[in-house]
């Protein structure tokens, strides 16, 4: 975890998917209901972070970089691009001549941008219906 503004800032990885999260590190950090989205701007670029809540965490914020990892042939794999993907997240884009696009040094969706959703409730959502709270 590294700090980032009123977060901390890490990675994630479960059987299925590499996730960067942000956990709040102090009080004022902005309270978000679960589904709301928000864009952080890191060294590297805009990241756009959904919050999610756990029963132990409480609201945290995540946004998937790969999803699934059986590309990956071991852990320590997943892990030695993890920390890559920490480190390149806090580092400025290296400079380009004029002309050439810049494109984000990592795997996922951090070089795409993504307009955030509207934070009104959906009823009969995925989401809704795999949590078992379909009306």
């Amino acid at each position: 975890m590294r700090r980032f503004e009123q977060y901390w800032a890490g990675a994630l990885i479960t059987p299925w998917t590499l996730q960067l999260i942000l956990l709040p590190a102090t009080a004022e950090a902005e309270e978000l209901a679960e589904g709301d989205h928000r864009t952080f701007v890191f060294p590297q670029g805009s990241v756009v972070f959904m919050a999610s809540e756990n029963s132990d965490l409480g609201v945290y914020l995540a946004c998937s970089l790969m999803s699934p990892l059986h590309d990956f042939p071991s852990q320590e794999a997943i892990r030695s691009t993890t920390e890559e993907v920490m480190t390149l997240l806090f580092q400025p884009p290296a400079e380009q001549p004029s002309g050439e696009s810049v494109k984000v040094a990592m795997p996922g969706r951090l070089d795409i941008e993504r307009e955030a959703k509207s934070v009104e409730k959906k009823s009969g959502t995925r989401r809704d219906f795999l949590r078992g709270m379909m009306k």
